[in-house]
């Protein structure tokens, strides 16, 4: 009985082993630090691929647009309102002296 306990967590272990080293290799390959076979050009690291494809490319400088505008936006109105808040609190404000 003892037998078939230890090759029953053996095999277990075995798996866990299979399931650590193909997570290895997901994270090796992720990284760029082993070769991928990429569809028409061979073999290639994922970083590089991506840095060469302009689909790639064109989407983050479109994605760099995007967020420049909405600092521009964000920014101005941080602007106006801050203006506005000031003016409020000028016009409520008792220690007001200069409306005196």
């Amino acid at each position: 009985m003892e037998i078939w306990i230890k090759k029953l967590f053996a095999q277990i272990a075995f798996y866990m082993m299979k399931i650590i080293d193909s997570m290895f290799g997901m994270f090796r390959s992720l990284t760029g630090l082993s070769p991928v076979n990429v569809e028409g050009s061979g073999s290639a690291d994922l970083l590089t691929y991506f840095l060469e494809d302009k689909n790639i490319q064109n989407a983050g400088l479109f994605i760099m647009l995007i967020s420049l505008v909405c600092l521009a936006v964000f920014t101005v109105a941080a602007i106006i309102k801050t203006a506005t808040q000031a003016k409020k609190t000028k016009a409520k404000s008792p220690f007001n002296f200069s409306a005196r």
